[in-house]
């Protein structure tokens, strides 16, 4: 479904890797990526890259499937916790 979705946004490049560039997408489908990649990334930096879970949120605002994006935040912030990297929190979060 996620390699569907980004080939309708008209992905320039190999569909069968597992990143995606948002560099390789139309315009509006780059703005979306951006904003999710922000909100939602566990990163510090590197939002060029677009990571196996975020691409399936993506594909969920695209598709419009039922997509329980509240287990995702919580999975996120869990492993968060675990690891050596607790204090980085998602950036809504951290607001």
């Amino acid at each position: 479904m996620v390699k569907g979705c980004f080939m309708r946004m008209g992905y320039k490049r190999y569909i069968n890797t597992a990143n995606y560039y948002k560099s390789n997408v139309s315009r509006p489908h780059k703005f979306l990526m951006h904003v999710v990649n922000h909100a939602l990334g566990h990163m510090k930096g590197g939002y060029e890259v677009v990571v196996d879970y975020i691409m399936c949120m993506l594909a969920a605002l695209t598709l419009n499937p039922p997509y329980n994006f509240s287990k995702v935040i919580f999975t996120q912030m869990k492993n968060s916790l675990t690891d050596d990297r607790w204090l980085m929190y998602l950036r809504f979060v951290q607001m």
